[in-house]
């Protein structure tokens, strides 16, 4: 099963920009398989020693969720929403054929599929927008948020791909595939997933800085032309075909900027979400412990709207990860929510001295950046596709950890000490 686990993990995240819901099924899949793997003895159930705080803040944030949602509504709902949810538990299960294998050739295989993924992206994104006629990419998401925060996610991934060691030809694959999901970003339309990607890429480039450097200099001039050329064609090929898309949403957002300041009652994009933040932040200091449940979180804003919602709009989401959830849980959920985005970062920093440590550091920024910067102003969670492919990320990230702690012999209490 070790020697299957890195076609299986580059699989899945080649699968995680271009194929929309059919990617959380195969996660599913890849889940149940590995709890029949834990039943008739072909995995072993291992301690998550220093991925522990990773697996059990993902338990609290459900645990918290659901039991809110017990107590504001009926049953039967909390447990429909508490199933649509499942996905912060799958890691509990899928790390352990995780554990099994090389970290290192873990990310190989992760960097890899995150390579094809991001080939592939621009052949997605076009298509869908010709066949629909939609002057915005959704890919088979079907929806721009979650489609800009899978091609952020795999920008990043593709980008950390780049190493010295590779061959030429990778490397440019690689750099292709970072140029291709990043246009996916572009074209997505999604003015919120943007700024995101300049972290993104910074961020891997700090990481990869030293081989960067001592890869330039151990080259030709030739050579050192040859890539300078290369990337700015690169460039100049995702400005280009992004330019439309992005020059189209800047001029939305002056012109709803210019509305909003002389009538906030008119509604736009920047008016009904100043207008839901505002609502949003009256509704939580109305139930500021435990929130309203996810049921009741609309009808919690419905007395705070003013004027720009005239009845006919509504949302399952506040546009903003921090006040849907602090509706709807109130303190207790926003303490779990940063607990869970907190702990995969805090974990590969206590762990980045190990073999994989560095690069499973980089990971673990590149997937919380991907997802809370346009979280802060769209959906980031509670969307089959984002919690699928944040499962999937998170049970790789800790299953390395416990590889780790196998490998070097680390006692479990001592890994969470």
């Amino acid at each position: 099963m070790a020697e299957r686990n890195p076609n299986a993990i580059a699989l899945s995240f080649a699968l995680v920009p271009i194929a929309g819901s059919l990617a959380g099924f195969v996660y599913v899949l890849l889940v149940c398989w590995a709890a029949i793997s834990l039943v008739v003895g072909r995995l072993k159930w291992r301690s998550f020693g220093a991925a522990a705080p990773i697996l059990w803040s993902h338990v609290a944030f459900f645990a918290v969720l659901f039991l809110v949602d017990l107590i504001k509504a009926d049953p039967v709902v909390a447990l429909r929403e508490a199933g649509l949810r499942l996905f912060f538990l799958m890691p509990l299960i899928a790390v352990h054929r995780v554990a099994i294998s090389d970290p290192r050739r873990v990310f190989d295989a992760v960097f890899k599929g995150a390579v094809i993924g991001g080939l592939l992206v621009p052949v997605v994104a076009f298509g869908q927008m010709i066949v629909t006629g939609e002057p915005r990419a959704a890919g088979l998401a079907g929806n721009a948020g979650p489609f800009s925060i899978v091609c952020l996610l795999t920008a990043g991934l593709a980008a950390l791909a780049l190493e010295g060691r590779r061959t030429p030809i990778f490397n440019a694959l690689a750099l292709l595939a970072t140029a291709g999901a990043s246009l996916g970003v572009v074209l997505s339309g999604m003015r919120g997933a943007w700024p995101a990607l300049f972290i993104v890429l910074a961020l891997v480039l700090w990481f990869r800085r030293g081989e960067i450097a001592s890869s330039w200099r151990g080259s030709s001039l030739r050579r050192r032309l040859m890539v300078a050329l290369s990337g700015l064609a690169v460039l100049a090929a995702v400005v280009v075909t992004g330019y439309g898309v992005a020059l189209d949403r800047i001029a939305q957002f002056v012109t709803d900027f210019r509305q909003l300041a002389t009538d906030a009652d008119i509604a736009s994009s920047l008016s009904l979400r100043a207008e839901m933040y505002q609502a949003g932040v009256e509704a939580y200091l109305d139930a500021p412990l435990i929130g309203v449940g996810k049921p009741g979180l609309w009808d919690a804003l419905k007395p705070h709207l003013g004027a720009a919602f005239d009845g006919s709009y509504g949302f399952s989401h506040l546009h903003n990860i921090f006040l849907t959830v602090g509706v709807q849980a109130g303190l207790l959920g926003l303490l779990a929510l940063v607990a869970m985005l907190s702990a995969p970062i805090l974990c590969a920093y206590r762990t980045r001295m190990r073999p994989a440590g560095r690069v499973r550091l980089a990971a673990a920024l590149v997937l919380v950046i991907a997802y809370l910067v346009p979280g802060l102003t769209n959906i980031m969670f509670f969307h089959d596709i984002l919690d699928a492919v944040w499962a999937l990320s998170i049970w790789t990230i800790a299953g390395t950890i416990m590889s780790e702690d196998r490998d070097i012999g680390v006692d479990p209490q001592e890994a969470r000490a």
